[in-house]
């Protein structure tokens, strides 16, 4: 069964989504190896897993902080080991029971599956769907609802993308997708957490 590398960028302490990612992660009927990206030791959040959790979660404790996690990202992709896909996503988004079923379902010939996601705002728990269409646009798609095999990711000449970029997870995406076959997906795979809709 391939390894799916899924990389936590964090810098907020937000401990319980943190736990709700790390464990959705190592609930998925795959081969799962969760990497936790910080700036400092979190030793509260160790003591909150069990042994077993433990065994399959790596802790990064010098990775730069940044906007959206995007240095502590593209630190760690450069610096560290994967397995056969990565994916990335935030300590506040949300993995769902199905998020790897979907995307392992279509990995077969590409080199990225892209899915839907749902949005949410952190006040009022409204949220709404973002369709991903025919094409690749700003907006429409974010990193949570990427998966990329490793080994063509890693192959993108570096820097993978520009850790001061906004949309420095689109950056990512458009890179691939301009060199490798994709594979888009009318699945909604994942859920974010945004300040506000729009």
């Amino acid at each position: 069964m391939p390894l799916i590398d899924v990389l936590i960028p964090t810098s907020k302490h937000r401990l319980h989504g943190l736990l709700s990612q790390i464990r959705s992660a190592l609930n998925q009927p795959y081969d799962i190896r969760v990497t936790v990206a910080m700036g400092t030791p979190w030793e509260e959040l160790r003591v909150k897993l069990s042994h077993s959790e433990l065994e399959y979660i790596r802790f990064i404790h010098n990775a730069p902080e940044g906007h959206v996690g995007g240095p502590a990202n593209l630190y760690c992709l450069e610096k560290f080991n994967w397995g056969d896909w990565i994916y990335s996503t935030g300590d506040d988004d949300v993995i769902f029971p199905w998020t790897f079923k979907h995307f392992m379902d279509n990995s077969a010939n590409v080199s990225m599956v892209v899915g839907g996601v749902s949005t949410y705002t952190k006040d009022d728990h409204l949220h709404h769907t973002m369709k991903v269409g025919h094409t690749l646009e700003y907006g429409k798609v974010t990193g949570p609802c990427v998966l990329y095999k490793a080994n063509d990711l890693l192959a993108l000449d570096k820097p993978y993308f520009d850790p001061t970029n906004h949309a420095n997870d689109f950056e990512l995406i458009t890179k691939m997708a301009a060199k490798y076959k994709y594979r888009i997906i009318p699945n909604v795979v994942c859920g974010i957490v945004l300040d506000t809709l729009g």
